[in-house]
């Protein structure tokens, strides 16, 4: 289905937990991609989930945090700690546009 709405002409953003096997399915089938790793420390991300439902024990929300710890070869690892929503978006669109004008 992206690569229908890329074909299109179409912008594609794509939000996912990417693992090494499903990040070389992305590379395949959108070979232009720009992935993007958003980091975050565990108590950064306690802090999130306590302002949301919580579906996970301590114990799984911990391994989960500790999966992504290490992303798989990505484009950019982008640090969101300390930054708001706003600020995540705005820091992503300047790498977004810097990524795609340097493709030119």
């Amino acid at each position: 289905m992206g690569r229908n709405f890329v074909e299109a002409g179409f912008d594609l953003t794509v939000a996912d937990y990417v693992t090494p096997r499903s990040l070389s399915v992305y590379r395949a089938e959108l070979p232009d991609c720009f992935v993007v790793h958003l980091r975050i420390s565990l108590q950064g991300a306690r802090a999130r989930a306590a302002t949301r439902r919580i579906y996970l024990t301590d114990e799984e929300f911990d391994q989960l945090h500790e999966m992504i710890a290490l992303p798989p070869e990505v484009d950019l690892v982008l640090d969101v700690d300390g930054l708001a929503q706003h600020e995540q978006l705005g820091a992503l669109r300047t790498l977004w546009h810097k990524a795609s004008t340097s493709a030119l």
